[in-house]
């Protein structure tokens, strides 16, 4: 399902030879004057620049009571440059084929937003309008907000080449990028409180960690790092998270300016969530020949310290938003399988005396796939996976009293990678009915009703 999820069923099927194995791990603005953006062919789906989203009657791309599972191609209908976007060579990254554009409202279109359809208030879906040959529009994206400013990093599929881009809440572009398939793709773009951090490198090739000007992310990075093959995973202002392509985790101090691979001798780090300096982690070891799952964290200077250990139950996620830390207990006889289990909060603690256990409620089958899962502003969701069944729910959960929301679901459309969640919405991606990544939805929570 993922990379590191099959290291982890080569790593269990093999016990600890596999766990043991070091592998590569050896360390060393722009857009139209009015703010508005409508699809040809209709009334279009509308973002107003307060970043809230009016929906339109459709039109190319732009259809409101569609399938949703539907894949832009290198059609008529598709969005073309209204100019040359002036790309010229992206010099920090030096054996990248990589460019930056000049004028990025000509590298990527204008972002276009329509209802979700019937039965689904509060329910938003981009309507990918760029030419793509490959039937996957889009590979990933990454979500800030902060006072009223929604900055999102899409990365997209183009015809033989990725483009990033970075966009405000109105759905404009303002800065933009590209690569060749084959050359030092990348899928992370986040703005963040102080720089906006931009990664390309496919694991393979070396990696180029570049952290950029929030006033001009079109131009040289503040500062930049050139390291060994690293699949980038996420950013904050404090952390970059890494990881190799067999699942070790990567990971770096922006203010020490240290690097470390979080690595143990006979078990393997699931892909940690960064929360400010502290970065949480479900750790996959054995113990009596039986799998065990434990919830993890690193701290400055340079610490691990198990924080949650479930006895005979497996940890399957654990994060925080800074205030709080929660994660989630199963019963499961395997880290392969979807289980179902049982959320647990604590005060936010960094270490295992400081972990204050409450059990708050039993949640729906979930696997231990990281993206999955997210956090933030007092609320937690998880994306439900039932056993023997190809059908993907989203469900939220509010931290304070643990009120609960399952999300309605959008036809041919399955929620998978979650990007963001805050006090007013969750973001995520969807895919069609076989798994190919064809928008993003954003869903306001207080459409959502009462809860239970």
């Amino acid at each position: 399902m993922t990379r590191w999820l099959v290291g982890a069923a080569v790593c269990f099927a093999a016990l600890a030879a596999c766990c043991s194995e070091s592998g590569s791990a050896t360390s060393e603005d722009a857009g139209g004057a009015d703010g508005l953006v409508e699809a040809s062919g209709g009334s279009g789906g509308v973002v107003l620049p307060d970043g809230n989203v009016e929906a339109g009657s459709g039109g190319a791309g732009g259809s409101t009571g569609g399938t949703g599972g539907s894949i832009s191609d290198a059609s008529t209908d598709a969005w073309q440059p209204a100019g040359d976007p002036g790309w010229k060579a992206l010099t920090w990254a030096v054996s990248c084929d990589a460019q930056v554009a000049t004028k990025p409202v000509n590298a990527v279109p204008n972002l276009i937003w329509t209802e979700c359809g019937a039965n689904s208030d509060g329910c938003y879906q981009l309507q990918p309008n760029w030419p793509n040959e490959s039937g996957i529009p889009l590979q990933a994206a990454q979500i800030h907000k902060e006072d009223g400013q929604v900055r999102l990093g899409l990365h997209m599929w183009f015809v033989g080449e990725w483009r990033k881009a970075l966009y405000d809440g109105e759905g404009f572009p303002l800065a933009a990028w590209r690569g060749t398939v084959k050359s030092c793709w990348g899928n992370l773009l986040q703005w963040t409180s102080s720089h906006v951090c931009l990664a390309i490198g496919s694991g393979l090739d070396p990696t180029y960690q570049a952290y950029l000007p929030p006033t001009n992310p079109s131009g040289d990075p503040s500062f930049s790092y050139a390291t060994q093959p690293v699949v980038p995973l996420s950013c904050n202002n404090q952390l970059f998270i890494g990881s190799s392509t067999g699942g070790i985790p990567y990971l770096r101090d922006l203010e020490a300016g240290r690097e470390r691979w979080i690595q143990f001798p006979n078990a393997m780090a699931v892909d940690p969530s960064p929360s400010g300096p502290n970065a949480f982690f479900v750790l996959m070891g054995v113990e009596q020949n039986h799998e065990k799952l434990t919830g993890w964290v690193w701290k400055r200077p340079d610490t691990l310290e198990q924080l949650v250990d479930a006895g005979s139950e497996m940890v399957y996620d654990i994060r925080s938003d800074g205030n709080t830390l929660v994660w989630v207990q199963t019963a499961s006889a395997s880290s392969l399988d979807p289980a179902t289990g049982t959320l647990w909060t604590s005060p936010f603690a960094t270490s295992a005396s400081g972990v204050e256990s409450t059990q708050r409620r039993s949640v729906p089958a979930l696997t231990i796939v990281p993206q999955y899962k997210v956090v933030g502003h007092g609320h937690y969701a998880l994306v439900e996976q039932p056993v023997g069944s190809p059908e993907r729910y989203l469900h939220v959960y509010r931290l304070s009293d643990a009120r609960h929301w399952k999300v309605p679901t959008i036809p041919d459309v399955r929620p998978a990678d979650l990007i963001y969640i805050d006090a007013e919405e969750v973001w995520f991606i969807g895919t069609t009915l076989n798994d190919a990544k064809s928008t993003i939805i954003r869903q306001k929570l207080d459409a959502l009703g009462p809860g239970d």
